[in-house]
Order: structure tokens, then C-alpha cells, then sequence
């Protein structure tokens, strides 16, 4: 299942270098959730909570201090992961059209 593979590629992140070839493992594995939420027929926003719920639970938070320097470095993972999840969402509807 796709939130389960999502979810070990964010576990992985933390376990190895985050190099080229993890970084495109992410990306697969959030194109794969965003297709299994989209073909669920899931509005935007509730894939965006379920994303940011899994993200949470992977020790991903977002630090409470988000203007410019302050932020921290999982804090542009983060902000990465849910832009990628929009644009991905978003493109699967105009292929559709």
C-alpha cells in the first residue's frame, strides 16, 4: 500500500544519506500515495491532512518559528513533500481533461 512505502521512504530519510537516489525514492513514493488518493476520488485537502498526518507520525514536524533562517532543515523537507503532493494532485486532473 502506498501510505505504507510513503512512509518507510521517510523512515529511510533518516537512516542514510539523503542523496540523489533517496531523494527520487520520495518522490516515487509520493507520486504513488497522491495516485492512490486521487483514484479514492479524495478532495485536496483531505490527501494534504493525511500526508501532513503521516508526515507528524514520522517524527516530521514543522518547527514553531517559520520565518526565513529560523527554519529548520525538515522544515523545507516538509514544505517540499506537500508542494510535490499539490502539483502531483493537481496534474493528474488536467491529464484527465
Amino acid at each position: 500500500m502506498p501510505a505504507e512505502a510513503f512512509r518507510a521512504a521517510l523512515h529511510a530519510i533518516g537512516h542514510r544519506p539523503f542523496d540523489a537516489a533517496a531523494r527520487e525514492e520520495l518522490r516515487r513514493q509520493v507520486s504513488e500515495y497522491v495516485d492512490e488518493a486521487h483514484r479514492a476520488e479524495w478532495p485536496p485537502e483531505r490527501m494534504l491532512v493525511e500526508v501532513k498526518q503521516i508526515l507528524r507520525a514520522s517524527g516530521y514536524r514543522t518547527s514553531s518559528i517559520v520565518s526565513g533562517r529560523y527554519k529548520e532543515v525538515r522544515d523545507a523537507l516538509v514544505e517540499q513533500i506537500v508542494h510535490l503532493c499539490i502539483v502531483e494532485y493537481f496534474e493528474r486532473d488536467t491529464r484527465a481533461i
